[in-house]
């Protein structure tokens, strides 16, 4: 467990870190180096500070100095890309940061992470499916994609509405590959 009165090291490239209530991700790496491990960091130092110390006593943190932390910490990876997100769902705390220098690897993680981490007992591709589903910004699907999901379901051109709607009913929906 950390020592809240030493200062920390910043987070790794990449952390998954659920605290009270939630359970810890293992590890992971990106195949373009882009990477995730389990920390949680005691305290957060400020700009200017030499990694690992802290110029700020814990009464001095306040949500503007940890998100000034980690925005500088996050800009000082190799990576082009990079999020740390914070969830609080039915009194838990989720927390996942992640740096890459593949933008689509980055948007995956972060909204795979989400689903995962608010989606409880429903399946992530589900989970994803229903907050897309919900957004009030409708996502606009290129036709190749939706082309190839309906061959892999088996539809064609001669088959009918009905046809693509109880393709999609056996399958339990659309999956795009």
């Amino acid at each position: 467990m950390d020592d809240p009165s030493r200062p920390s090291q910043p987070p790794a490239a990449g952390t998954d870190d659920r605290l009270p209530g939630g359970s810890t991700g293992g590890d992971e790496s990106g195949a373009d180096g882009g990477a995730t491990a389990s920390e949680r960091p005691a305290s957060h130092a400020r700009r200017g500070a030499p990694r690992g110390e802290s110029t700020a006593s814990p009464s001095d943190l306040d949500a503007g100095a940890v998100g000034e932390w980690l925005a500088a910490s996050l800009a000082d990876t190799e990576f082009a890309y990079g999020f740390d997100a914070t969830l609080l769902l039915d009194g838990r705390t989720a927390r996942h940061r992640m740096a890459s220098d593949d933008v689509g690897e980055t948007f995956e993680t972060l909204v795979t992470w989400f689903a995962d981490a608010a989606g409880g007992d429903t399946p992530t591709e589900d989970a994803i499916g229903i907050l897309l589903a919900g957004m009030d910004t409708s996502p606009r699907l290129p036709p190749n994609a939706v082309r190839s999901a309906l061959a892999e379901l088996g539809v064609s051109r001669d088959d009918s509405v009905e046809d693509v709607l109880a393709a999609l009913e056996e399958a339990g929906g659309l999956r795009l590959e």
